[in-house]
């Protein structure tokens, strides 16, 4: 499946689409097989949620839109917890080949999970090879297992390579909306938002210096901006409040000569600024009268 960044992985737990939030969770744990320890591994990498969180709302999944019972939901993931027939006869042919390359070819064609047939092949002996004595069982355990262990470190080693690699273009496409705040397109607080803190510390991190400075410089210049803006607009309001002020004693000018300003008059001339004008009356000390 394709796993989501946490950015992605919010925006779809606050989207009004709830049933796709937890469909995803729900795939995520049939795919990690429902083990807290194998969720661990995408919730360390995509900074999720602890495995817990993920595996009830696959629950909630299953029980809402799948209508499963409770029973049936924990015999489903009993199941997949335990050895079924595909992994049966997997490991019935590992046990009985010898060329390392048949058996890697087994795993080859029909994407078998290697982690889960090692979990598996203890089981397996002891209910299918119950005729053998626990010493025999010991030796047969042990062979077997020599035999996947070269697949399985190559495995790891293309896995981790893979895993690498998704990281490396992760941080690459995060670090082009570095570029973004450069350029003006994004300020600090909206990329840390897409981002999450965690991950814009970890990404601050990679830049080199010379992009540092640069960023640091523009953000910086941006703040500035943004204070000349807040003062701009605190002044602005604050001229209005004054000509409010001025008015109410003194009545508003019409064809007809002066008339006494009312809220129908304030409502017109103030309405797109009326919450700051409110919010700056009562922060504003320097106006004495009511």
């Amino acid at each position: 499946m394709e796993y989501l960044s946490k950015n992605e992985f919010e925006k779809l737990k606050k989207s009004n689409n709830k049933e796709a939030w937890l469909k995803y969770c729900y795939d995520l744990c049939i795919d990690c097989n429902w083990t807290k320890l194998e969720l661990t591994k995408y919730t360390d990498m995509y900074d999720y949620t602890d495995g817990n969180s993920l595996i009830e709302a696959g629950k909630r999944y299953a029980k809402k839109y799948l209508h499963y019972s409770a029973e049936e939901i924990t015999a489903m993931i009993r199941k997949k917890h335990n050895i079924n027939t595909k992994y049966k006869d997997l490991i019935g042919q590992i046990i009985e080949l010898t060329d390392e390359k048949e058996i890697a070819e087994l795993f080859n064609k029909d994407n078998y999970k290697i982690n889960e047939v090692l979990n598996r092949i203890e089981y397996y002996i002891k209910h299918y090879k119950n005729d053998l004595t626990i010493e025999e069982q010991k030796i047969l355990l042990e062979e077997t297992l020599k035999k996947i262990r070269p697949i399985k470190n190559e495995y790891e080693k293309n896995k981790n390579e893979r895993a690498k690699e998704r990281q490396r273009k992760r941080d690459k496409e995060a670090l082009e909306r570095f570029k973004e705040v450069i350029n003006g397109n994004l300020t600090e607080k909206e990329l840390i938002n897409n981002l999450g803190k965690k991950r814009f510390n970890k990404l601050l991190n990679l830049l080199d210096a010379d992009f540092y400075n640069l960023y640091i410089e523009t953000v910086n210049w941006q703040i500035k901006e943004q204070e000349q803006e807040q003062k701009n607009k605190i002044f602005k309001i604050h001229q209005m409040i004054y000509e409010i002020v001025n008015y109410l004693k003194n009545g508003i000018e019409t064809e007809n000569g002066l008339r006494e300003f009312d809220v129908i008059d304030f409502y017109l001339l103030y309405k797109d600024d009326m919450k700051e004008i409110y919010t700056q009356i009562i922060e504003c000390i320097s106006i004495k009268d009511d």
